[in-house]
C-alpha cells in the first residue's frame, strides 16, 4: 500500500517537473524511487517466501513423508529470503527517515511555497 502511494506521489511530482526548479524535485523524485524500489524488493521477498512456503505443504508425499532433501532446500531458500527481507527492511527505515527529514520537508515546503523576494518599503515615493 505504501509503495503504491509512493508511485502514485512519484508521478504527481514529475507530472508537475515543469513547473518547478528541477535540482530540488530531482532530488525529492530520486529519494522516492529509491524508497519504492526498496519497498518493492521487501514485497517480492515476502511473495516468494510465501510461494515456497506453500510448494513445502504441498511436496508430494514419498513413503508417506515429504522428500526430506527438497524440503531442506525449500527451507534454506526460505531462510535466505527472510535475511535478505530484513536487510531490505532495514534499507527501507533508511529510505523513509531520509524522505521524511527536516531536510527533505523543508525543500517540498520550499517547492510549494517559495519565498517571496523582499522589496523596500515605498515611503510616500
Amino acid at each position: 500500500s505504501l509503495r503504491i502511494h509512493c508511485k502514485k506521489l512519484r508521478y504527481l511530482l514529475e507530472l508537475l517537473s515543469s513547473f518547478y526548479p528541477a535540482t530540488p524535485l530531482n532530488a525529492q523524485i530520486a529519494s522516492l524511487k529509491k524508497l519504492q524500489d526498496a519497498l518493492g524488493h521487501y514485497n517480492d521477498y515476502a511473495v516468494q517466501q510465501q510461494n515456497l512456503i506453500k510448494a513445502l505443504l504441498d511436496l508430494p508425499q514419498r513413503d508417506g513423508a515429504p522428500d526430506i532433501e527438497v524440503a531442506q532446500s525449500i527451507g534454506a531458500l526460505i531462510a535466505i529470503l527472510r535475511t535478505r527481507q530484513q536487510k531490505e527492511r532495514a534499507r527501507i527505515h533508511k529510505s523513509i527517515e531520509r524522505f521524511t527529514s527536516e531536510t527533505s520537508q523543508a525543500s517540498f515546503e520550499h517547492l510549494i511555497r517559495p519565498k517571496a523576494p523582499r522589496h523596500p518599503p515605498n515611503n510616500g515615493g
